[in-house]
């Protein structure tokens, strides 16, 4: 089995677009990772558009809260 891993292109200020991600988005598409929030230049992803974009495609979403887990609220059933 062979896999393939692409990487998306953030802002200037540190966000990723969640049209980004739905150009990434390939028919074989299994898996996205995203880092909730960086300790380092203060940005917090938009994880509701991002798990919407997965729910629609059948894409598991993993969310790296490393950063914000206790600090900042999700609600991942959203």
């Amino acid at each position: 089995m062979r896999s393939r891993g692409d990487l998306s292109a953030f802002q200037l200020r540190g966000f990723i677009e969640p049209d980004e991600i739905k150009r990434a988005i390939r028919p074989n598409t299994k898996l996205l990772i995203v880092n909730h929030g960086s300790n380092v230049i203060g940005t917090v992803q938009p994880l509701c558009e991002m798990g919407c974009l997965c729910r629609e495609h059948g894409i598991t979403f993993l969310v790296d809260t490393a950063q914000t887990a206790g600090v900042i609220p999700i609600n991942m059933k959203k």
